[in-house]
This record gives structure tokens, sequence and C-alpha cells, in this order.
């Protein structure tokens, strides 16, 4: 409850005071077959940044269904991570979520993932994989997934496309033209789902 307290109130602060708003739009698509659609939005005030990824995607195959919805809450002072919040619901091999990080010190984060419990120290979390969809990562070689509480390398395979490892050996493709996200390719157990921006 504190913590949906805390990001409402912030969320507040940045809808009732003069800010910046972008939002990005993508159709979702699986084997060329729309199944849902992603969503990205910032918003600046100040020195303050609230960022909000969400998708909600359905695929309904010969014998059964797959079904994934998240969202990602970011908030940033000065360009430095300060808390989220996530879930994923899904079935059929891909791992449901929710979790929360909170910066504690300087360099130090507390992290509650799927009821456990643990800290991330030594790191300045600045640059997330909601940023992803708001600028182009050529000075990158980690970045911060909420969803997963830790770094992971990015690498750029070829001009203007990136290459993000995950964890779980399903990696996730972005591709950029003039410095704009255009096309995310993503490996899930079931085949490879892309999504494409149309707004």
């Amino acid at each position: 409850m504190k913590r949906i307290a805390l990001f409402l109130f912030i969320s507040s602060v940045i809808t009732s005071a003069s800010s910046q708003t972008t939002e990005h739009i993508f159709e979702v698509t699986f084997k060329k077959r729309s199944i849902g659609n992603l969503f990205a939005i910032k918003k600046i005030s100040g020195n303050t940044i609230v960022q909000d990824l969400r998708t909600n995607t359905k695929v309904d195959l010969i014998a059964f269904s797959v079904y994934v919805e998240s969202e990602v809450k970011v908030v940033k002072e000065n360009g430095v991570l300060v808390y989220s919040e996530c879930f994923r619901n899904a079935n059929r091999g891909t791992e449901s979520i929710v979790a929360e990080i909170k910066k504690i010190g300087p360099k130090s984060y507390q992290v509650k993932r799927n009821g456990e419990e643990f800290k991330i120290e030594g790191k300045t979390i600045s640059y997330c994989i909601v940023d992803l969809y708001f600028e182009e990562p050529s000075k990158q070689v980690e970045v911060f997934s909420d969803m997963y509480a830790e770094f992971l390398k990015i690498e750029e395979i070829s001009p203007h496309k990136y290459k993000l490892s995950s964890p779980r050996s399903k990696d996730t493709y972005y591709t950029y033209e003039n410095g704009e996200l255009v096309t995310v390719e993503v490996e899930t157990p079931v085949g490879m789902a892309v999504s494409k921006k149309t707004k």
C-alpha cells in the first residue's frame, strides 16, 4: 500500500506541475498477426522523470493460448533511479513477476522481487530498459532491468541495431532510425514477437 501511495503521489506532482510528456505506441505482432499493443510514456517536470511501459498481448495457437500483461513504472531524480515498481502476469513458460526497487543511499537500493528481499550495492542506476524506448543506447554497455533487478549486457550488432542479453537466454533486439526506436524483436518460448512503432 505504501509503495502505491508513493508512486501515486509522485505521479500527481508531475501531472499537476508544468510537465513535458512523450508517448510512443507500438503494435505487437506474432507470425505477422496483431496480438496487442505496447505503450511507452515519459513525463518530465524539472529534475523529475516518470516513465511508464506497459504491454497487453495474447496469441491463440492450435492447442493453447499465450498471454502476457506487464507494466514497469520508473521514477528518476536528476537522472538517477529513485523508485520503480513492475509486474508481469504470464503463462506458458514465461515467469510472472512482481518487483519493487527503492533507492536507500547514494549507491544503494532495496529490492523486493517475488517475495525475496536483497540489496544492490555500489551501483548508481541511471539507464533502465524503459529508457531504450526514448533514446538510442549508443554509449551504453549495460542496461538495468527493473523486472530482473539486475544489469543486462547490451551491444550494437549492426548499425543502430542492439542486442539485449537476457538472464533467461531470451534475447531482445532494438532497432533505431534517426535516434528513435522503431522495432523491438523479442524471443519467446513459442517464437519471435515483433513490436513496431505506430506513433
